[in-house]
Formats: C-alpha cells, sequence, structure tokens
C-alpha cells in the first residue's frame, strides 16, 4: 500500500510541475492559443497560478519524504 501511494503521489507532483511549468515559462501568447481563459486574466496572475501548482507539487512530496509535518500532503494534494 506504501509504494501504491507513494506512485499516486509522484504522478499526480509530475502533473502539478508540468502544468504549473508551462504557466510559467511559456510566452502568454503561446498559452493563449492552448487556454481560451489565458486571455480573460492579467499575465501576472498566470505566472502566480503556475508557481502556485509548483509549490502544490513540493506540498505533496516533501512533507511524506521528510516525515515533517506528513499531514500536509494530503492537504496540499487537496488544494
Amino acid at each position: 500500500m506504501n509504494i501504491a501511494l507513494w506512485i499516486v503521489q509522484v504522478a499526480l507532483a509530475a502533473v502539478f510541475v508540468m502544468s504549473g511549468g508551462f504557466k510559467v515559462v511559456q510566452p502568454i501568447e503561446t498559452l493563449g492559443a492552448e487556454m481560451a481563459w489565458v486571455a480573460d486574466v492579467s499575465p501576472a496572475l498566470i505566472r502566480f497560478i503556475g508557481i502556485c501548482e509548483i509549490l502544490g507539487a513540493v506540498g505533496i512530496i516533501l512533507p511524506a519524504l521528510t516525515r515533517t509535518l506528513p499531514w500536509l500532503t494530503p492537504l496540499a494534494a487537496a488544494g
């Protein structure tokens, strides 16, 4: 069960990192072609959302990995 949980955590963190990384790294025009909602919000908000997604990935892995406050892992996944 522990191995399955780690597999799910790593997969979810990878999705968060990829999604957030695209929002942080790619130009706004490129994102606008892929996501329709990008035209309706400011570029700063898009970058903020991307950074929050990357921090969410860190929050999913780091507490369980270091065994420091492991109850934060499900909260980060829910966020």
